[in-house]
């Protein structure tokens, strides 16, 4: 499944392949409809996460993201550390950040990965 940026680059590039369980997020996400824009995905991830035994990898590269974004990305965690803990699969979050903006860039990282429980890795840009 690809989901690609919009003409306006208010949503961002979602892509998921189910072959390697490798999901990636990466742009902007600023839209005031990123509900409308994420529940397919949401969607089509709990479906996949039901059945696949893959371990997943969920890259997330987004330069900026808005509050409504980030519920859903706190769903999105939620939802992928609940199904690989019942799959028995490995999840691996890889942060990316720009490094010249650490301190902002970085803290939502770590905020999430201590609301969900999972070890985030951090990758500078």
């Amino acid at each position: 499944m690809i989901v690609k940026a919009n003409s306006e680059n208010t949503l961002p590039y979602f892509s998921i392949d189910e072959i390697n369980g490798i999901i990636d997020i990466k742009g902007r996400s600023i839209s005031l409809e990123a509900d409308e824009f994420f529940q397919p995905i949401i969607d089509y991830l709990e479906n996949y996460l039901t059945y696949t035994e893959n371990d997943i990898t969920f890259n997330v590269n987004l330069e900026y993201f808005n509050t409504k974004t980030s519920r859903i990305l706190l769903i999105i965690f939620r939802l992928l550390k609940e199904k690989t803990s019942i799959n028995d699969c490995k999840l691996t979050v890889n942060w990316y950040y720009d490094a010249d903006n650490e301190e902002i860039d970085l803290q939502p990282g770590e905020d999430y990965s201590d609301i969900v429980g999972t070890p985030f890795n951090y990758i500078p840009n």
